[in-house]
């Protein structure tokens, strides 16, 4: 099983994100990022049948839960640094959110070679 951590969790993709890793036989949804909702369970901030737990940041889920990939679906401001947290965590990273420019992602695949 992949294990997730979805950034983003209580945002307007959340529903159809939570779904399709609900749905998917190698998927599983073991912790999420919400500042809104942390502290709360992924059932009551999400809907989600899974049990884990919501964290303020990617860095507070990271250190809770072991995952394999984080999806994140934040906004320009957030998605670098949590993109920036999965990578130095050794965690694959999927990236849903606009906002990151040529440079970024250039950091980004610099820092992800380096580990």
């Amino acid at each position: 099983m992949i294990r997730i951590c979805f950034s983003g969790v209580t945002g307007w993709t959340a529903s159809a994100i939570v779904a399709a890793i609900e749905d998917s036989a190698d998927l599983v949804l073991v912790s999420g990022v919400s500042r809104s909702a942390a502290g709360k369970s992924l059932a009551e901030a999400a809907g989600s049948a899974a049990s884990g737990c919501v964290y303020a940041s990617v860095a507070e889920a990271l250190a809770a839960e072991p995952v394999d990939v984080v999806i994140d679906y934040t906004s320009a401001a957030a998605v670098k640094q949590n993109a920036f947290e999965a990578v130095r965590g050794g965690v694959h990273v999927v990236i849903g959110s606009s906002g990151l420019s040529s440079e970024d992602f250039a950091e980004l695949d610099e820092a992800a070679r380096d580990h």
